[in-house]
């Protein structure tokens, strides 16, 4: 019987990696049809920026800045894209850019799916329970939604990964492990922050935070905790090249100091609740305009799975610990995701930092985790009992029944609701009787396989792996294909372009999708991006666009047009604008304004500068600047002047920019609160424009050093003996009540021979 019982296992095992390589070839749908995802961000945020960036390497050009968006932007700092992680090094400089691009958002869930396998492995699952987790988590809603953000799926890949390092280095009693267990953290931690979504790295934080407290109780010392400590810090200085140019862009953006409504925007509504037992109820799956903001289902059986534990709470055996944590991580976290409606995250925001993250929904990344291990712990004691042969009553099972029943009444409720009245705001939201009823079906169905399955029928574990397969495709996968991948060639082309060159001027469109124009190689004065810069004028007002060298601007004026997602092709009309300032010029008059957006209207911007500070120039006739060399960061000016006057350059201005004049620094200074600019002498001068922000020089440093310390600690934690004391606990013999002199077990799950401890 025990051998029918593996060799079942085996097989389960063998269908759920078949499942894995199935929903994965199905999310690479773009690499065997060619193309690429450009749904919602893909299309209008993350191909265009890392177009630029395949761009830069290409070309040898400076990596930190981009003259094509928004007059000129600190897209390193962006932090969509992680510059200077090894991986995106790599692949985009190697590969085109539409196999790099599909490459980096596969390699995610193909880097999430062993990680999960292995963190669930470690907690002493079965092998084909922590498949099944595995599989539930890495292609949750969450996860397969919220790939419109490439790096944040990525910075998630990484957290089980770093669970199981921290594990490794809590119980292991080999040196050697250790070393390369806190090794793994600090370069896990390290390429999270490269990655640039510092708000999913303290997610991932969070997690591991919880987890340390979790698995004291069977560490072998306390003494571990400042390995992990060190480690940690460690791997936050690898990322601090990153790290501190994000800093720095969020500090000169619009979210510098976000309302209380704007870091509450994206709370998880209650109302998403019904998505655990009626998935398809709603119209696009959520209620919320941005779908992708409030993901809560994960599947059938992870929903079911509460049921069933609730169910067997009495007999989980070793089980009941790691149910009871999971389950109370995914309940601390839900309350969190519900954000202004859970009564508690307002009091978070008074947090530093951590208050500063807008979404609260996406704390639901950290229930999807708990829930996975739920899933899996389920699936375990049902195998179990198939096992052991053993039956679970009927009337055990009602709340099985009643879950179905209330996907069922809530269905019925709404169509009712939707009929009755039509004209109510949330009846837009919900779906039609089609998809709802194939949600209740779905969780129906996945009910009475788990009943099947206590009553001691095999093959219906095989039938929820199946099911599963189904779920997660018409959940996940189907939501994705939506948008069919496109060629890379018709996403450039998804905005109506100006009737001039790439030389004539700069242009402006307020459109999110106009970023794909910098594809093409237009420059924009405005653009779309995590962070928006703060700016003194208005960038749609025809005094700002003319200091911007802005030729054609988007007229939309009169167009019944609500919102900048909808798709901008044919909306408006190219507007050429009136007499746009050169890209570089002289004045030799210059004002010291406190309220640059008043003072602008009063003067001749072509003969006064407005200046944030005085300055010491001589009247005469402005003179003449010309370019004579443009690269991303570095600007070279030939100037020629009878006095000395002020240069003005149509860059944005970012303290990161420093200048020098036949070699000599000088000072670079707000010009109208928005652009450079620099006093020159007169006579024939060379002026030199480079962006070095303090921000990369310190973190380039940082992570330098970061990288020299992680060899160091590596070293010492290899070669050093540590005060490590073993802490024990007797564990009765079977059969028998604890006594004095019971045999002892290492408070760690190991087979470690009693030299390796004397060893340490």
């Amino acid at each position: 019987m025990e051998a029918r019982a593996e060799i079942f296992e085996r097989r389960l095992s063998a269908l759920l990696l078949l499942v894995f390589l199935v929903l994965l070839a199905l999310l690479a749908r773009p690499i065997f049809t060619g193309g690429v995802y450009t749904h919602d961000d893909l299309g209008w945020l993350q191909l265009p920026i890392r177009a630029l960036y395949a761009q830069a390497l290409a070309a040898g050009d400076d990596l930190l800045w981009t003259p094509q968006l928004a007059n000129g932007y600190y897209l390193h700092g962006e932090g969509q894209i992680g510059m200077y992680h090894p991986l995106h090094l790599l692949l985009y400089r190697a590969l085109p850019l539409e196999w790099a691009f599909n490459l980096e958002l596969i390699l995610s869930y193909a880097w999430m799916f062993p990680g999960m396998f292995c963190l669930l492995r470690r907690l002493d699952l079965p092998s084909y329970a922590s498949l099944f987790g595995s599989l539930v988590f890495t292609f949750s809603g969450f996860n397969l939604l919220h790939s419109v953000h490439l790096n944040a799926i990525a910075v998630i890949a990484h957290i089980p990964w770093l669970l199981v390092a921290i594990d490794v280095a809590l119980r292991t009693v080999d040196r050697s492990r250790l070393a390369l267990a806190q090794l793994s953290i600090l370069l896990l931690t390290g390429s999270q922050l490269l990655l640039g979504q510092p708000q999913y790295v303290w997610y991932s934080a969070l997690a591991e935070g919880l987890f340390v407290i979790w698995r004291l109780r069977d560490s072998i010392s306390r003494w571990r905790l400042p390995i992990l400590a060190a480690a940690k810090l460690i791997g936050v200085m690898l990322g601090a090249v990153q790290l501190l140019p994000t800093m720095d862009v969020l500090s000169h953006s619009v979210r510098s100091n976000p309302s209380l409504d704007f870091v509450l925007r994206f709370s998880l509504h209650p109302v998403n609740l019904t998505q655990l037992w009626s998935p398809f109820l709603l119209e696009g799956r959520t209620f919320e305009t941005f779908k992708q903001e409030a993901v809560l289902y994960n599947g059938a059986f992870c929903t079911v799975a509460l049921i069933w534990l609730y169910i067997r709470r009495h007999h989980l055996g070793p089980w009941k610990r790691l149910a009871l944590s999971a389950g109370g991580l995914a309940a601390a976290m839900l309350i969190m995701a519900l954000g202004k409606y859970g009564a508690v995250y307002p009091w978070i925001t008074r947090i530093p930092f951590v208050g500063l993250l807008r979404g609260p929904s996406r704390y639901v990344v950290l229930v999807h985790f708990a829930m996975a291990t739920l899933a899996a712990v389920a699936l375990t004691d049902l195998a179990g009992l198939l096992r052991r042969r053993e039956l679970v009553p009927w009337r055990n099972l009602r709340p099985l029944a009643g879950l179905a029943m209330l996907s069922v009444i809530t269905v019925a409720t709404a169509m009712l609701f939707s009929n009755l009245w039509p004209e109510h705001p949330w009846a837009r939201y919900l779906a039609g009787f089609r998809p709802a009823a194939f949600g209740v079906a779905l969780m129906g169905t996945t009910c009475a396989l788990v009943a099947a399955a206590s009553r001691g029928y095999r093959w219906s574990l095989h039938a929820i792996v199946v099911l599963t397969l189904f779920d997660l495709s018409a959940w996940g996968i189907h939501w994705l294909w939506q948008a069919p991948p496109i060629p890379l060639e018709r996403l450039s082309k998804a905005h109506l372009a100006p009737p001039s060159d790439l030389n004539g001027g700069r242009i402006y469109s307020r459109w999110n999708s106009a970023n794909v124009l910098a594809q093409r190689g237009y420059r924009l004065s405005h653009g779309y991006f995590t962070f928006s810069p703060a700016r003194e004028l208005d960038p749609a007002s025809l005094t700002a666009q003319r200091l911007a060298g802005v030729r054609w601007t988007l007229n939309t004026d009169g167009l019944r047009v609500h919102s900048p997602y909808e798709y901008p092709q044919g909306h408006g009309s190219w507007v050429e604008i009136a007499e746009p300032m050169p890209r570089v010029r002289m004045v030799a008059r210059a004002r010291v304004s406190e309220s640059i957006a008043e003072d602008v209207r009063t003067i001749d911007i072509a003969k006064t500068a407005l200046l944030s500070e005085p300055v010491d120039l001589k009247a005469g006739e402005p003179g003449k600047a010309t370019i004579v060399q443009e690269r991303a960061g570095l600007i070279e000016v030939a100037t020629s002047s009878s006095s000395r006057q002020l240069l003005i350059l149509s860059e944005s201005y970012h303290p990161g920019w420093q200048a020098t004049e036949e070699g000599q620094p000088i000072k670079v200074m707000r010009a109208y609160g928005d652009f450079q600019a620099a006093v020159v002498g007169p006579g024939e001068r060379s002026v030199v424009f480079r962006f070095r922000p303090h921000s990369f020089v310190v973190g380039a440093w940082l992570s330098s050093l970061g990288a020299i310390l992680g060899l160091v600690l590596f070293v010492l934690v290899w070669r050093i003996s540590l005060p490590f004391r073993l802490r024990t606990r007797r564990i009765p013999q079977p059969g028998k009540n604890p006594g004095p002199m019971d045999r002892l077990d290492l408070r760690f799950r190991c087979t470690a021979k009693a030299a390796d401890v004397n060893r340490l």
